[in-house]
Protein backbone atom coordinates (compact mmCIF):
# COMPACT_ATOMS: atom_id res chain seq x y z
CA UNK A 1 0.00 0.00 0.00
CA UNK A 2 1.23 3.63 -1.05
CA UNK A 3 1.36 6.11 2.02
CA UNK A 4 0.66 9.72 1.64
CA UNK A 5 3.04 11.23 4.26
CA UNK A 6 1.80 15.16 3.04
CA UNK A 7 0.98 17.65 5.96
CA UNK A 8 -1.19 19.16 3.10
CA UNK A 9 -3.17 16.14 2.70
CA UNK A 10 -4.13 15.58 6.15
CA UNK A 11 -7.73 16.82 6.06
CA UNK A 12 -8.24 14.99 2.96
CA UNK A 13 -10.79 11.92 2.76
CA UNK A 14 -8.00 9.59 0.54
CA UNK A 15 -4.52 8.71 2.34
CA UNK A 16 -3.54 5.87 1.02
CA UNK A 17 -4.14 3.60 -2.50
CA UNK A 18 -3.73 0.04 -2.72
CA UNK A 19 -1.26 -1.06 -6.02
CA UNK A 20 -4.02 -1.83 -7.47
CA UNK A 21 -5.93 1.36 -6.97
CA UNK A 22 -2.54 3.27 -8.39
CA UNK A 23 -2.41 0.47 -11.60
CA UNK A 24 -5.81 1.54 -12.00
CA UNK A 25 -5.43 5.63 -11.82
CA UNK A 26 -5.49 7.10 -15.24
CA UNK A 27 -6.72 3.18 -17.04
CA UNK A 28 -9.42 5.54 -18.59
CA UNK A 29 -7.65 8.23 -20.54
CA UNK A 30 -4.02 7.42 -20.24
CA UNK A 31 -1.77 5.62 -22.55
CA UNK A 32 1.87 4.31 -23.06
CA UNK A 33 3.63 3.86 -26.43
CA UNK A 34 6.30 1.18 -26.51
CA UNK A 35 8.62 -0.21 -29.01
CA UNK A 36 8.62 -3.96 -28.92
CA UNK A 37 9.89 -6.81 -31.65
CA UNK A 38 8.19 -9.13 -33.23
CA UNK A 39 8.45 -12.09 -30.75
CA UNK A 40 7.45 -9.73 -28.43
CA UNK A 41 4.35 -8.37 -30.81
CA UNK A 42 3.58 -11.86 -31.13
CA UNK A 43 3.58 -12.56 -26.87
CA UNK A 44 1.29 -9.45 -26.56
CA UNK A 45 -1.16 -10.07 -28.96
CA UNK A 46 -1.69 -13.80 -29.45
CA UNK A 47 -4.99 -12.91 -31.08
CA UNK A 48 -3.39 -11.17 -34.26
CA UNK A 49 -2.61 -14.40 -37.02
CA UNK A 50 -0.23 -12.32 -39.45
CA UNK A 51 2.07 -9.74 -38.41
CA UNK A 52 4.20 -7.17 -40.34
CA UNK A 53 7.47 -9.16 -41.12
CA UNK A 54 9.49 -6.24 -39.72
CA UNK A 55 11.70 -6.08 -36.37
CA UNK A 56 9.82 -3.35 -34.46
CA UNK A 57 6.64 -3.13 -34.31
CA UNK A 58 4.79 -0.10 -31.27
CA UNK A 59 2.49 -1.31 -28.88
CA UNK A 60 -0.31 0.81 -27.32
CA UNK A 61 -0.52 -0.49 -23.33
CA UNK A 62 -3.30 1.31 -21.18
CA UNK A 63 -2.05 2.86 -17.62
CA UNK A 64 -1.99 -0.73 -15.66
CA UNK A 65 0.46 -2.07 -18.39
CA UNK A 66 -2.77 -3.98 -20.96
CA UNK A 67 -2.00 -4.14 -24.08
CA UNK A 68 -4.35 -2.04 -26.85
CA UNK A 69 -3.18 -2.03 -29.99
CA UNK A 70 -0.14 -2.31 -32.17
CA UNK A 71 1.15 -0.29 -34.65
CA UNK A 72 4.41 -1.07 -37.46
CA UNK A 73 5.27 2.79 -36.09
CA UNK A 74 5.51 5.30 -33.78
CA UNK A 75 3.17 8.11 -35.49
CA UNK A 76 0.80 5.47 -36.37
CA UNK A 77 0.58 4.21 -32.39
CA UNK A 78 -0.07 7.85 -31.12
CA UNK A 79 -2.58 8.80 -34.20
CA UNK A 80 -4.26 5.79 -33.20
CA UNK A 81 -4.29 6.58 -29.50
CA UNK A 82 -4.93 10.43 -29.91
CA UNK A 83 -8.05 9.86 -32.20
CA UNK A 84 -9.60 7.88 -29.75
CA UNK A 85 -8.92 10.73 -26.95
CA UNK A 86 -6.51 9.11 -25.15
CA UNK A 87 -3.25 11.30 -23.35
CA UNK A 88 -0.22 9.17 -24.99
CA UNK A 89 3.50 8.88 -22.99
CA UNK A 90 6.49 7.38 -24.69
CA UNK A 91 8.52 5.08 -22.65
CA UNK A 92 12.21 3.47 -23.13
Amino acid sequence: MLELNNPKLENTHVKTMTEEDFADLGMDNVVYVQEVSLDEAQFLFPEIEEFPQISQLYSVHAANGTPVLLAEDLYSAKEAAENNKLVVHTVN
